[in-house]
């Protein structure tokens, strides 16, 4: 999440609507701001942030839309049952459901390698696709550690498959000499090892 908005942008992107309005009304203090804020924040990235990525001038805008202390956000709890509560129910008004390491990571590593680690993206920007992947799936990615150990897995996976296809393309018997090569067997490397000529 980028730290800087202008007044425009931050009236575009962050303001909330009227049912979104109606989510906080039951809500008071830390509670209120933290849940308007993670609400916002989803809608716009598909995921929920970390407690220090939201920038400041974001969570006073927003403060003062649901009529709370901007002050109070630093008491926001970011892993107790209320925020898990939240989670939830941000997930449930824009359609999501929670990630699941049994029915999701395997889903997510074939994707990235079918349809994106062969366009020589950068591990930023796989991370970016695997976002990608979870908004249009509808699934709350998992946080960063776990998706980083996926993105690693799947290029991990997408080197041993592109691997396997030069092998098989070279055939057995250039695939045995490039070996010897590599291995130092061939007679024209050992030959050139023994005697390499004199300096030109």
């Amino acid at each position: 999440m980028r730290q800087r908005w202008s007044a425009d942008e931050l009236i575009e992107s962050w303001t909330l609507g009227a049912e979104e309005l109606a989510l906080v009304r039951n809500k008071a203090g830390a509670s209120r701001l933290g849940f308007a804020v993670l609400l916002r924040f989803f809608g716009l990235e598909g995921r929920f942030p970390v407690p220090d990525e939201v920038p400041v001038e974001v969570v006073d805008f927003v403060a003062r839309q649901v009529d709370v202390e901007f002050g109070v956000f630093g008491s926001y709890d970011w892993s107790g049952r209320s925020w898990k509560r939240h989670r939830g129910q941000v997930r449930a008004h824009f359609g999501f459901r929670a990630w699941s390491e049994q029915l999701d990571a395997e889903r997510l590593i074939s994707a990235l390698v079918r349809d994106r680690l062969g366009e020589g993206l950068d591990f930023d920007e796989v991370v970016d696709a695997a976002y990608g992947w979870c908004r249009g799936s509808r699934i709350e990615p998992p946080f960063v550690g776990p998706l980083h150990r996926i993105v690693r897995a799947a290029r991990r996976r997408w080197e041993i498959a592109a691997i396997d296809e030069v092998h098989a393309r070279v055939g057995t018997e250039m695939a045995s000499r490039m070996d010897d090569l590599v291995n130092g067997e061939s007679q024209a490397l050992a030959t050139l090892r023994s005697d390499p000529g004199r300096l030109a």
